[in-house]
């Protein structure tokens, strides 16, 4: 099974974002800013010409891991399956 992933802090077309291939049915987004919001979606990737339509977007925004100190050190996000 093969999926795109698209994912973008702007909302606007999928194809405008950056896109991933994704050979598996879960994914990291990784490096990502925290207390920022996210757009994603996901398609089907039958061959480079045979895709499905995009999916519905898929919107969240990552928090932040504060450590004992005080210092936010990592930003997080929820899991989500498709």
């Amino acid at each position: 099974d093969t999926w795109e992933l698209s994912y973008s802090t702007t909302s606007g077309a999928p194809n405008d974002g950056t896109i991933v291939t994704v050979n598996s049915k879960s994914y990291l987004l990784e490096n990502l800013t925290p207390k920022t919001t996210y757009y994603v979606y996901v398609r089907a990737k039958c061959s480079d010409t045979d895709k499905s339509q995009w999916s519905e977007v898929c919107e969240f925004t990552t928090g932040i891991f504060v450590a004992n100190n005080g210092t936010e050190t990592n930003a997080y996000v929820p899991v989500y399956g498709w």
